[in-house]
C-alpha cells in the first residue's frame, strides 16, 4: 500500500501508529470517545452448574456501542470490573462472554495434545452471541452480577 503525499519515513510512522491503535482495538483496551463517559462499580460472581465458582479466567462485557471491557476472574469466583480509566463500566446493555486460560484447564484424558483442554462449563459460554449472558448497568449502583453456568 502505498500513502500518496507521506515521505517514507512519514509512512512508516503513519503505519506504525495505525498498526498499534488497530492492536489495541482489537485487544479490549478503551480507544476512543468513551475514556471520558462515566464508569460505575460492578462486580459479581461467577459460579459452575454444581455451584462451585469459577476459580479463573475472564469475562468479558461487549457493549451495544462497540466497547469491550474485561474483568479477570479471581480464585473465588468473584471479579471486579476495572480499566486503565478506572473501575468500572459505562451505563449501557452488554453481552457477556467467558475466557479460559487453557495453561490453567486440565487436559482431557486421552489427549496429547495439550491444547485439547476439558472446559469447566459449555463451550456457548465462550461466545456472546451464543452464552444467552446478558447485563444492563444503569447509572448509580448496580447489585452484584451472579452467574450460574448451566450445563
Amino acid at each position: 500500500m502505498r500513502l500518496i503525499g507521506l515521505k517514507s519515513d512519514s509512512r512508516a510512522s503513519f503505519l506504525g501508529i495505525g498498526s498499534v491503535v488497530l492492536a489495541m482495538m482489537l485487544s479490549g483496551c478503551e480507544v476512543g470517545s468513551h475514556l471520558s463517559m462515566k464508569l460505575y462499580p460492578f462486580r459479581g460472581t461467577v459460579r459452575l452448574a454444581d455451584g462451585k465458582p469459577l476459580t479463573s479466567g475472564r469475562i468479558v462485557f461487549s457493549s451495544t456501542k462497540g466497547t469491550i471491557h474485561i474483568a479477570v476472574v479471581e480464585s473465588d469466583g468473584g471479579f471486579v470490573v476495572k480499566g486503565s480509566t478506572g473501575e468500572g463500566l459505562p451505563a449501557g446493555d452488554y453481552k457477556v462472554r467467558l475466557e479460559m486460560d487453557e495453561t490453567k484447564l486440565p487436559p482431557v484424558k486421552g489427549q496429547s495434545n495439550p491444547r485439547k483442554t476439558a472446559l469447566p462449563f459449555p463451550v456457548k459460554y465462550l461466545d456472546e452471541d451464543r452464552s444467552g449472558l446478558t447485563v444492563t448497568v444503569k447509572a448509580g449502583e448496580n447489585p452484584p452480577l451472579e452467574i450460574t453456568l448451566k450445563k
